[in-house]
């Protein structure tokens, strides 16, 4: 053997295929989009399997490959519909709907309770901002602040009178 040419297994080959594959890390389950990810996060493949990240919007076989996905991060904020074969599809003898809301990292669409791996054909997603939703409930505090406050005043005032 020439030293250059497949020393320690390293080529052409070696490089690619076995010293850089890694399983995959929760730092690979952040991020501000839907990431839909080829490999479990414990797979070995995962470093060399592809990722897809989306916002709101329809995303079926154009955008990914039909039957493949096999972990999602979805962050706060999002909601995810998943189906097995088609959103319309009512003819098959096996359609499938999952509902998830983020934040949620699956690492493993193939464990319980999820039972998805390898069998998402479309994706829904849609996007709620988490900051709207309590800027609202806020809104709603202040409102009862309010009728709180009244509702002391007139006490104070029935209780000032009853006193006279």
């Amino acid at each position: 053997m020439t030293f250059g040419h497949n020393v320690f297994g390293i080529n052409g080959y070696g490089v690619g295929n076995h010293i850089f594959r890694a399983v995959g890390t929760a730092d690979n389950f952040t991020g501000d989009k839907v990431k839909v990810f080829q490999h479990c996060m414990t797979d070995e493949n995962f470093s060399d399997g592809w990722v897809k990240e989306w916002g709101e919007g329809e995303y079926h076989g154009d955008d990914f490959v039909n039957d493949d996905t096999s972990a999602l991060w979805i962050p706060a904020g999002y909601t995810v519909v998943a189906y097995r074969h088609g959103k319309e599809d009512t003819e098959s003898p096996d359609p499938k709907q999952e509902i998830w809301e983020g934040p949620l990292a699956i690492e493993c669409l193939a464990t319980s309770p999820y039972d998805f791996n390898d069998d998402i054909s479309h994706f829904s997603i849609t996007y709620a901002d988490p900051a709207e939703e309590e800027g609202e409930e806020e809104e709603e505090e202040d409102s009862n602040t309010g009728m709180i406050i009244g509702v002391g005043v007139v006490a104070v005032a029935v209780l000032g009178f009853l006193l006279m």
